[in-house]
């Protein structure tokens, strides 16, 4: 078994991939399991324990075993929206406070029971700009669940924009301040655009 002990994922309706960072040439390790249909749609986990049986084949395939999972949210079940937040209103509660207050009201979320983060883009004497990343909680969460049914520790997630930004800059050693990714998966086409490193 490998002795790295974090890989990125992404999940597809079709496959289930990896991604396992080694800072010595050639020594990263990548791989995928495909899924039949039905055991993933849009993204959801609809067959939780296909999904379990999958992933044990995936790790033992690839003789991996991590402890910490960077789970690449897919782009179809992400929302991204810039705010501007009045600093008055932050004097009296904090940035995810007035998100949670604002949930369908001035901003409206396509999600049932939605789970957020934030990035703070620009700010000026009166507000802040604030990048606002919205996903589905039971999503995240039904994921969640079936990592910590095969050991994970510790689950993060992350944006496929960033994760492939931070690849190409890792690999070539480019630093660029802004970039347009395109993916092509086998029924969906998403282009993202990096600026500033910020999606």
């Amino acid at each position: 078994m490998s002795r790295r002990s974090e890989i990125s994922m992404l999940v597809t309706d079709e496959s289930i991939g990896f991604y396992q960072y080694v800072n010595v040439p050639n020594k990263s390790k990548s791989g995928y399991i495909e899924l039949e249909k039905g055991i993933v749609e849009y993204g959801y986990i609809k067959d939780p324990s296909l999904f379990l049986n999958k992933l044990k084949t995936l790790f033992k395939t690839y003789q991996i075993k991590p402890n910490r999972i960077e789970l690449i949210v897919h782009d179809q079940n992400l929302l991204v929206r810039e705010i501007e937040i009045s600093k008055d209103v932050l004097l009296r509660k904090s940035i995810d406070q007035y998100l949670s207050e604002q949930q369908d009201k001035a901003v409206h979320f396509p999600f049932e029971k939605p789970t957020f983060s934030h990035y703070i883009k620009s700010n000026n004497e009166h507000s802040l700009s604030v990048l606002v990343l919205v996903a589905d909680e039971s999503l995240l969460q039904d994921y969640h669940d079936v990592f910590d049914r095969v050991g994970v520790k510790e689950v993060t997630f992350d944006l496929s924009s960033l994760s492939l930004y931070q690849l190409y800059t890792a690999k070539t050693k480019n630093q660029l301040k802004n970039a347009m990714l395109v993916s092509i998966y086998e029924r969906m086409l998403t282009i993202q655009i990096v600026d500033g490193n910020l999606p």
